[in-house]
């Protein structure tokens, strides 16, 4: 699914000499791309998360890697992402997708299928209070919901409840991610054994965060009753098939599974912002063999 590029300049000559790569999460910035950059000193991703990123070959040849992080405090701002989860959760909780599928592919006007509960008293457990977490908080609490978090890192303030995560599964009607892959899987069968009955699950932060067969097997058997993702296990590699995968089957059997093609970011404003921090950043750096401006 993913699409591999060859970097050319504006006259549309190769460019191997290329000191500095920018990509984001639709090029696979790994070996096979960048090892036709005999001078590459730096790669930048416009993104946080890195699962596109061949990490142990910018190691091997000692190139510096620059990403979101580098620039946190300048896109602080930026709610873009924040806003796909907090569209996710309403959705998710008020069966937007399936009563409209049944209006307008089914030729129904049956309001009383999706009569369900409302998310005003619930409680929102928050898996990663940084910058997307902690504006998920401020944004779901117009929602009239009850916020926990789980940080093991971040700062939570004392208004908010801090909770370990067995504890924020097990009392949270809707847990939400926002957590950094680092290379392991977050949520898992363990995990979903400590969810609530009935609990609903939005990831917007990485598929790679979660076991997704077990999920699709919680969906199944009602252990949860709805799962929202922005993000797939895999979706950056040219092996995923997204016929194959088992949450796309359970949406389209009409089980509430809600699936997005990684939407978080893609706002005009959101592209602006994180371009122009990075650039600037690479811009203003003094990075070996290369020459600041």
């Amino acid at each position: 699914m993913s699409t591999r590029y060859v970097l050319k300049d504006y006259e549309g000559r190769s460019v191997p000499d290329a000191k500095a790569v920018i990509g984001g999460l639709k090029h696979r910035l790994d070996e096979e791309f960048l090892s036709g950059f005999t001078s590459l000193k730096v790669v930048s991703s416009v993104t946080t998360g890195l699962n596109h990123v061949d990490l142990r070959y910018l190691e091997q040849r000692k190139i510096r890697l620059v990403s979101l992080t580098d620039v946190r405090d300048q896109i602080m701002n930026v709610s873009s992402t924040a806003e796909m989860a907090l569209a996710l959760i309403l959705a998710l909780g008020r069966r937007v997708v399936q009563s409209s599928r049944n209006v307008v592919d089914a030729g129904g006007w049956d309001r009383m299928s999706f009569f369900v509960p409302g998310l005003r008293g619930k409680t929102l457990g928050i898996v990663g209070y940084g910058r997307v977490g902690s504006q998920v908080e401020v944004m779901a609490g117009a929602l009239g919901v009850k916020i926990l978090a789980f940080d093991p890192d971040a700062f939570v303030p004392a208004s908010i409840r801090r909770r370990s995560l067995p504890e924020l599964l097990e009392d949270s009607d809707i847990i939400t991610l926002h957590a950094d892959y680092r290379g392991s899987m977050i949520f898992g069968l363990n995990e979903l054994r400590h969810c609530k009955k009935g609990a609903m699950l939005i990831n917007t932060a990485r598929g790679e965060l979660v076991d997704e067969e077990a999920i699709a097997q919680a969906i199944g058997s009602q252990m949860l009753s709805g799962y929202a993702a922005d993000v797939a296990t895999g979706e950056n590699s040219e092996l995923w098939e997204l016929e194959e995968d088992p949450l796309v089957s359970l949406a389209r059997s009409g089980y509430n599974v809600i699936l997005t093609p990684h939407l978080g970011g893609c706002t005009t404003e959101a592209f602006e912002a994180t371009q122009k921090a990075l650039a600037h950043y690479l811009v203003k750096t003094d990075f070996p063999g290369i020459k600041p401006a």
